[in-house]
């Protein structure tokens, strides 16, 4: 897979979940995995949901 590619996808909820996901059925509970995976998509919702109240308060000012 190209760099580039591999860089993005980091950005990517869903590799995430997916990830924590296949842990979980084959590995069973192993929580580093887990716990790793969801920081990362609350770290992501976090931000999103800061940008975007960002950019709504500047477009209703």
């Amino acid at each position: 897979m190209p760099d580039w590619i591999k860089t993005v996808s980091m950005l990517n909820q869903i590799s995430y979940t997916v990830d924590a996901i296949r842990v979980l059925m084959i590995d069973g509970f192993v929580w580093d995995t887990i716990f790793a995976a969801y920081a990362v998509i609350a770290l992501i919702a976090v931000v999103t949901l800061g940008a975007t109240l960002y950019m709504f308060r500047k477009v209703v000012n």
